[in-house]
């Protein structure tokens, strides 16, 4: 199964509505470069909400433009999701001749799993009850804040036991897919960061 990001696009609203130039996405890597206020932090979220997550979008790109489209190939074959922007969920997947809509995330998310040729997992919440699977679990996304950079750490911090780092890895849901943050590595880099620090940072 080969899955991978082709392109994205903001699309208008009306006649006066804004429209992104389309971004297409390279075979392994892909910089989004410009100065400051071009526009680079709304592309990167309008493609994250464009795969299902709730993420906060400038009220200009709310006001202005009706949909976040993304491309994805899927073993050969393009697949577009085409989000409409807005307070509802409204998702519509274009798979060739098959055309869907959603306005679920959950039955969104099942879809998205079924494309992949798998079963969707059982998940429960804190109170051991049935939970509902949603696009933010079944494709994290990570970023880095633009003011403070890589100084703020994504992961656990030294002071985490161990027990919490495993609930963190049990909550994790990967199957076959790449872990975002591999926490046994992080553990083993703060023991040997450790004798490295002055006797007031420990």
């Amino acid at each position: 199964m080969s899955v991978r990001l082709t392109s994205f696009q903001y699309l208008p609203r009306g006649a006066d509505g804004w429209a992104s130039r389309l971004l297409h996405f390279g075979d392994m890597f892909t910089a989004v470069q410009g100065p400051n206020g071009s526009g680079k932090t709304p592309i990167m979220k309008g493609v994250i909400q464009g795969l299902g997550h709730e993420v906060d979008l400038p009220p200009d790109v709310m006001t202005r433009c009706q949909f976040a489209e993304t491309t994805l190939m899927v073993d050969g074959r393009p697949v577009t999701l085409t989000r409409r922007l807005g307070t509802d969920f409204d998702i519509r997947v274009s798979d060739g001749p098959d055309q869907k809509t959603f306005t679920s995330q959950a039955e969104y998310a099942r879809w998205f799993v079924s494309l992949l040729n798998s079963e969707p997992p059982t998940l429960t919440n804190k109170q051991n009850q049935e939970a509902e699977l949603y696009a933010t679990v079944l494709l994290p996304a990570l970023w880095v804040d633009q003011d403070h950079g890589w100084t703020m750490t994504i992961g656990p911090q030294p002071t985490v036991t161990s027990s919490k780092i495993s609930e963190r890895k049990s909550s994790d849901f990967s199957r076959d897919y790449p872990r975002a943050i591999l926490f046994d590595n992080e553990r083993n880099l703060m023991k040997r960061k450790n004798p490295l620090k002055g006797p007031n940072e420990r």
